[in-house]
């Protein structure tokens, strides 16, 4: 959380996400991000095999709002974030 009133400062922009899938399945992740507050849009899913990593970026301008995983096959859906940028 980005605490920009109470210290004045501005708040830096998340440019990029990186994640590792370490669950035992395929998982897809979505981005989903927008040009200002109160407008979301959704990217492509993007497929992550087990034990992978991949990098998720808004795009240029754009703020970052979320990030959402949906899992193929029975076992549970893990991502882990190993970097922020």
């Amino acid at each position: 959380m980005c605490r920009a009133e109470a210290t004045g400062h501005r708040c830096v922009r998340t440019r990029a996400v990186t994640v590792r899938n370490t669950g035992s399945s395929v998982a897809y992740v979505t981005v989903i991000s927008g040009p200002r507050q109160g407008t979301r849009e959704q990217g492509r899913d993007r497929a992550i095999a087990p034990g992978w990593s991949a990098t998720l970026r808004p795009g240029t301008g754009r703020l970052l709002f979320d990030i959402t995983l949906r899992r193929t096959g029975s076992a549970a859906g893990r991502l882990e974030v190993t970097h922020v940028d």
